[in-house]
């Protein structure tokens, strides 16, 4: 049995249709605001310069930011921004404790064919070109160039990191609320007015 009149039951109909349109919208102008979040966060902050903001060493990180915007019942439209990489927290909030550190060799010298120390490693420089550190492990550019490396064997053992992190999606978040609001309000601006 309906209890409505025939006008409330188009007002009702008008009104649920409204609801799905402004959820819509709103989802809309949220993933635009995160997008250009996201584009922040991969321009200004892991694109260096280093030591203040991340390098790109392999473009892993950079790659990985992820924006994933859905409707949740009983909650709304939820946005998400982060990265599924294991080191990003790492860096977003920083590292203060002990880390275990596995057994391994270390090269710790190479020499080339006539027997000259060699460091074949490619430096990293700022804009000034003061030297910030290597772009690459002794291991990883022994692999480009012919050489005879020299190995360490390191125990395993722990180490102590008082690390303070770079973080890249808080301060790039902070940077865009008001834009990704913006985006919001534009989108549910776009829905046309009931009659």
């Amino acid at each position: 049995m309906n209890l409505l009149t025939p006008n409330e039951s188009i007002v009702l109909r008008q009104l649920q249709r409204l609801d799905a349109e402004t959820i819509t919208a709103g989802a809309r102008g949220l993933r635009r605001g995160l997008e250009f979040a996201r584009g922040i966060i991969t321009q200004k902050y892991l694109s260096g310069p280093r030591p203040k903001m991340l390098g790109v060493r392999t473009g892993q990180l950079r790659r990985s930011i992820a924006v994933n915007v859905e409707m949740k019942p009983g909650v709304g439209v939820v946005g998400t921004l982060g990265s599924n990489v294991p080191y990003a927290p790492f860096h977003e909030f920083g590292f203060r404790g002990e880390q275990r550190v596995k057994a391994h060799s270390r090269i710790i010298r190479q020499v080339n064919t006539k027997g000259e120390d060699i460091d074949p490693r490619r430096r990293f420089v700022d804009d000034k070109g003061n030297f910030i550190g290597f772009r690459e492990s002794r291991g990883r550019a022994n692999q480009r160039r012919v050489a005879h490396s020299f190995t360490q064997q390191v125990r395993a053992h722990r180490r102590r990191i008082n690390y303070a992190g770079r973080p890249f999606i808080r301060p790039a978040l902070e940077l865009t609320k008001e834009s990704i609001g913006l985006a919001v309000r534009e989108e549910l601006a776009k829905i046309p007015p009931t009659v």
